[in-house]
C-alpha cells in the first residue's frame, strides 16, 4: 500500500513509512489530508523515473472518500509503461508527484520516492476461459482432491487415487 500524509497548509506530502511495491498488480493508495479540506478535493498520482526527462509510467485520478480527510485508490501497476521501465531491473526507485485541485486551484507537492519491484510471479491474476491443461509436471507429487465439472478426483502422488 502506498500510504500518503498531505499536509494542505505546506502542500507537504510524505509517505507514512518506506514503501515498496510490486509492479504488475493493483496498488492500494491512501491519502490522509492534515485536516479538512472544507469542499470538494480530486487528486492525481504519477509515478516517474528519477530522471532528468520526466515520464509517467502509471497514473491513479480515481479516488472515493472514506471520510472528509481519507482517500482511497488503486494504482494501476500494470501499466505497459512501467512494465516496460521495470525489464531488467530487480527493483528501481521511482519518483512520485501528488497534485490536488482545491477551490478550482491545481496545487501540486514536492515528488517522494518509493520502491518499485518485479512480480516473481507471473501471470493472469484471474481466470482467462479457455480450458486448462494439468501436466505430470504440474502434478507429481501432489496429494488431495481435485474438482473436474461435477466430479471429484482424489489424487495420491499425483495419479487418480478414484474419482467420485
Amino acid at each position: 500500500m502506498i500510504d500518503i500524509t498531505l499536509d494542505l497548509d505546506t502542500g507537504l506530502a510524505k509517505l507514512a513509512a518506506a514503501t515498496v511495491i510490486k509492479a504488475g498488480g493493483g496498488v492500494p493508495v491512501r491519502i490522509t489530508l492534515s485536516r479538512d479540506p472544507g469542499g470538494a478535493i480530486d487528486f492525481q498520482l504519477a509515478l516517474g523515473p528519477q530522471s532528468s526527462t520526466p515520464a509517467v509510467l502509471a497514473y491513479l485520478d480515481i479516488f472515493q472518500g472514506e471520510n472528509s480527510m481519507t482517500f482511497m485508490g488503486i494504482l494501476d501497476a500494470t501499466d505497459t509503461r512501467l512494465a516496460t521501465y521495470m525489464v531488467g531491473k530487480q527493483t528501481a526507485t521511482l519518483d512520485c508527484e501528488l497534485a490536488w485541485r482545491q477551490d478550482g486551484q491545481w496545487q501540486v507537492a514536492p515528488n517522494f520516492s518509493l520502491t518499485v519491484q518485479p512480480r516473481m510471479v507471473a501471470g493472469p491474476e484471474n481466470s482467462q476461459g479457455g480450458p486448462v491443461y494439468l501436466l505430470d509436471s504440474n502434478l507429481s507429487g501432489f496429494s488431495g482432491a481435485l474438482i473436474v465439472g461435477d466430479k471429484t478426483l482424489t489424487l495420491q502422488n499425483g495419479l487418480i487415487k478414484s474419482i467420485a
